[in-house]
């Protein structure tokens, strides 16, 4: 059996439209996966998961390299982090564009160290 620790990475790349984009990431703490798990919301007196506000987070947490994005300028996308993480708005601005791309479902999964994703290529630890 093989195990993910949190100093490997995962690259997913997921072809569009426009290119391809490639995006690493890193798998969450379980302190981090607790804080995910946290973002609920309550509807009709139930307690349920605010998908939106996981995503973000988990975008947030494990996202530490994108290529093939570019502002509408032609500019390169360059993250921003903060501690080791993404700045909120860097994060917000990520995760428009990956709805765009079929990656949030992707992302969430890999940083919770499930690499059984569709759609996407996954590599771990890439070379390059």
């Amino acid at each position: 059996m093989k195990v993910l620790s949190l100093k490997d990475r995962i690259r997913l790349t997921s072809k569009t439209e426009e290119g391809e984009i490639k995006v690493t990431i890193r798998p969450l703490s379980n302190a981090q996966k607790i804080q995910l798990a946290s973002k609920t919301i309550m509807d009709k007196g139930n307690e349920i998961p605010d998908f939106s506000e996981q995503a973000l987070l988990a975008i947030k947490f494990s996202v530490v390299e994108v290529l093939g994005l570019k502002h509408f300028d032609d500019s390169d996308f360059k993250l921003d982090f903060e501690s080791e993480v993404l700045t909120d708005e860097c994060a917000d601005d990520l995760l428009s564009a990956f709805q765009s791309a079929n990656l949030l479902v992707p992302i969430y999964s890999c940083a919770n160290k499930n690499l059984s994703v569709e759609g996407v290529e996954v590599e771990v630890n890439p070379k390059n």
